[in-house]
């Protein structure tokens, strides 16, 4: 096993005593702290079976975990991130991705935060597995979508025949090689052009409304300047993890339940037609959702 990751070193140390305690050979790779291009640092598979990181050459594993730093909001937006990632997806490396909240938090709430992350690391996944089963059977009673809240987001939605996935964490009854812990989410592409209205989120105490007209967003507020100014919305999902608090702050945070969340940019990997070089996520909070038809 090889552990991949930037912040939090005494996390990934303990997860390795752990799992030497049960014989599993481990190697822990730090990326340096003044990397600013994580790219180079996703495993890629070679043809006669190994893995090759550009910074370390060759090395064989069974499974990949990465730990995701908090600028991975950023990151993401690096040219070929997302489309590495699919790769190593593609290839089959069973590999998990872990956002551990960052070193740099306020010390009054590093402890808090970790016990509620932990706490939704330790989610009972079966529990998990029956929402997601129970919620995307419920969506599929329809091909369209009302989502609104009590804060001004009022959008409509299609998804028409394309498939619902559903992100659970039961390893052992997944054909997914790449998970995100925590887990507990069920999602789909939405159709192209088809998808119109406003979404109302909030930075910080600042509300800012992000409009879409046939399918295409306008992010104009400066929170948002890394995101192309016209986006394609490419993702509706819904959060199922009763144990994940609302940190929004981590990509899981999209798992907590009582949320929903709209990605922008490629979604090529979950049936839609939109091929970019980033995916952006925006996560809406108590949201009301309707089936149209």
């Amino acid at each position: 096993m090889i552990i991949i990751f930037k912040e939090n070193e005494y996390v990934w140390i303990e997860l390795k005593n752990v799992l030497e305690k049960y014989e599993v050979n481990t190697i822990m790779v730090r990326i340096p702290n003044e990397e600013k291009d994580i790219n180079s640092w996703i495993p890629k598979r070679c043809e006669n079976g190994l893995f090759f990181i550009e910074p370390l050459g060759f090395y064989e594993a069974d499974l990949t975990i990465f730990g995701l730093p908090i600028e991975a909001r950023d990151y993401i937006f690096q040219k070929r991130l997302h489309e590495r990632f699919i790769e190593l997806q593609t290839s089959g490396q069973p590999t998990i991705m872990i956002d551990w909240p960052p070193e740099d938090i306020e010390s009054s709430l590093k402890e808090l935060v970790s016990h509620l992350y932990i706490r939704a690391l330790c989610a009972d996944y079966s529990n998990v597995h029956t929402e997601n089963e129970r919620l995307k059977n419920w969506l599929n009673r329809g091909r369209a979508y009302r989502i609104t809240t009590s804060n001004g987001t009022d959008i409509l939605i299609k998804r028409e025949e394309r498939p619902i996935h559903t992100e659970d964490c039961l390893i052992n009854k997944t054909n997914k090689s790449i998970l995100q812990l925590p887990c507990g989410e069920v999602f789909f592409a939405p159709i192209e052009k088809a998808s119109n209205g406003v979404l109302v989120t909030k930075v910080g105490k600042k509300k800012i409304e992000i409009s879409i007209k046939n399918g295409v967003a306008r992010f104009e507020d400066e929170r948002f300047l890394k995101i192309p100014n016209e986006s394609f919305l490419g993702e509706f999902g819904i959060g199922t993890n009763r144990s994940m608090a609302k940190l929004f702050s981590l990509s899981s945070g999209e798992k907590a339940y009582g949320t929903c969340h709209f990605g922008f940019g490629n979604n090529t990997d979950i049936g839609g037609q939109i091929s970019t070089e980033y995916h952006y996520d925006i996560i809406i909070d108590e949201p009301t959702i309707t089936i149209l038809e």
